[in-house]
């Protein structure tokens, strides 16, 4: 009998890791951000500050969806600060995704200092 070849592959990263695909966004954003800087000297302002806003909220999004279930978004917007009383109307909400990431709780939880933390360049900074 003939020995079974065996086949090594590197495993795919599982598209439902939404962690992994945050830090894909954020490492995009990374990338864009020489194309950030020519756009500095942009005569519209409103124009980046309105997309650097959506961003944030397409990003808030995300980690709203990862934290799957409302025990688990309580939690999460409790250890973020929070009040108890607004985290537990947001955790109990069955609005979408997208209603969520602008509710109050999760734009406070999420504000604008965290993803400057996770390295996420400002589009336009006013001078």
């Amino acid at each position: 009998m003939e020995a079974v070849p065996t086949v090594t592959r590197e495993r795919a990263p599982k598209s439902h890791n939404l962690t992994n695909r945050l830090k894909l966004k954020v490492n995009e954003a990374k990338s864009a951000h020489s194309m950030a800087r020519l756009l500095r000297i942009c005569q519209t302002p409103r124009v980046l500050t309105n997309l650097e806003a959506w961003i944030r909220r397409r990003l808030r999004m995300y980690l709203w969806r990862q934290w799957e279930n409302g025990p688990n978004r309580f939690e999460e917007l409790r250890r973020r600060g929070v009040a108890k009383f607004l985290a537990a109307v947001a955790a109990g909400s069955p609005t979408g995704f997208w209603r969520m990431s602008g509710h109050p709780a999760l734009q406070k939880a999420l504000r604008n200092h965290v993803f400057d933390f996770l390295g996420l360049p400002r589009i336009y900074i006013a001078r």
